[in-house]
């Protein structure tokens, strides 16, 4: 089993965290070579500590759930999901409280991100009951500093598997693993044209 899987979308280090660290990303020099779009190529319940700093913002928002659902399958009972995310109510406030054009840099820098590739920010209050329905318990809010949401949760040791998703007439559990099979669940590829990934 791994101690810690950290997804990232380029080269990465996590000097506190102990033990080995197996990163997943589609840049070389990943340990494990995936496009974060699709479902992670991990083994169900294979990871204790899973690491996702800056990804769900990246990927599209139509299919939180499905990516929730599916970090949930690869983590063993009792393992932990530790998450930072744009903080939407801080990019709110900084837009509100500040003159332009410094509001809108602030925005564009917390959204978008530096290569302007973010398509989302959330708050704690959006999260919380999204983890309780997928399997996940124990959400808590580590920091909230700077425009960022670090969260934890933990596996439910009672979890059974993940809850269907609806789309369209379909109903299904799990992401799908590429492209191809995204076209076929989602004729309109929706959600998984973009970002591009390198």
């Amino acid at each position: 089993m791994n101690n810690v899987v950290c997804l990232s979308f380029a080269p990465t280090t996590l000097p506190l965290l102990a033990g080995k660290v197996v990163t997943v990303g589609p840049f070389k020099g990943a340990d494990i070579q995936a496009d974060l779009r699709f479902r992670l190529p991990l083994d169900d319940e294979s990871v204790d500590t899973l690491v996702v700093r800056f990804i769900l913002n990246r990927l599209s928002y139509h299919h939180v759930g499905s990516y929730l659902a599916d970090y949930t399958r690869v983590l063993a009972p009792g393992g932990e999901l530790f998450m930072t995310v744009p903080d939407l109510d801080f990019a709110i406030d900084s837009y509100l409280s500040l003159p332009a054009p410094q509001c809108f840099d602030i925005w564009h820098e917390l959204i978008y991100g530096p290569d302007s590739t973010g398509m989302a920010a959330y708050n704690f209050n959006w999260f919380a009951p999204q983890f309780d329905w997928i399997g996940l318990a124990q959400l808590i809010l580590l920091e909230r500093d700077n425009g960022r949401l670090d969260m934890v949760a933990r596996k439910r040791l009672d979890y059974k598997e993940a809850p269907l998703f609806t789309v369209g007439n379909s109903n299904y559990n799990q992401l799908p693993a590429n492209m191809e099979e995204a076209l076929v669940l989602f004729p309109d590829g929706k959600g998984f044209g973009f970002p591009p990934l390198e």
